[in-house]
């Protein structure tokens, strides 16, 4: 396997077993990850950790993974969420993409479609992050130019 990837994921799903094989595959990929059978205690970890990406399953007895992209929308807007479903019903998947889910994937998936999914939410994310940086240090550089 690959281990050149970087970036720490959360993995939510109620399916212990699809738990397992997603978290292990995206850690022998160099991934760091945190797996969570419950969404609520991955909301707290979500507020209290730095993640680059949240994979999640969208049927979960609890709390649906809509709600938890919505959830997650609203305390870290620039977070990407990957949703992922054994049930591919197109209502589902608009209303996820107009709540901002950043990628939609189909179960049982391809090992590399989601790698690539990853990556790319990870790429996304540092970007993202990068700017937002980069203009908080602007508007430092601006402040104490013309202090």
């Amino acid at each position: 396997m690959n281990t050149e990837n970087t970036g720490k994921l959360i993995v939510i799903d109620d399916n212990a077993f699809v738990l397992e094989t997603t978290s292990l595959l995206l850690s022998g990929y160099g991934f760091e990850v945190v797996s969570c059978t419950d969404p609520e205690d991955a909301l707290k970890k979500i507020g209290s950790e730095a993640f680059d990406a949240v994979i999640t399953d969208i049927k979960m007895p609890h709390m649906s993974g809509i709600d938890l992209l919505t959830r997650v929308v609203s305390m870290k807007k620039n977070l990407p969420v990957i949703l992922m479903t054994a049930y591919a019903e197109l209502d589902v998947a608009i209303e996820a993409i107009k709540l901002g889910t950043f990628d939609f994937i189909i179960k049982p998936y391809k090992p590399e479609y989601l790698l690539f999914s990853v990556k790319k939410a990870v790429n996304y994310h540092r970007l993202v992050e990068m700017e937002k940086n980069y203009k908080l240090k602007l508007e430092e550089d601006v402040k104490s130019r013309t202090a």
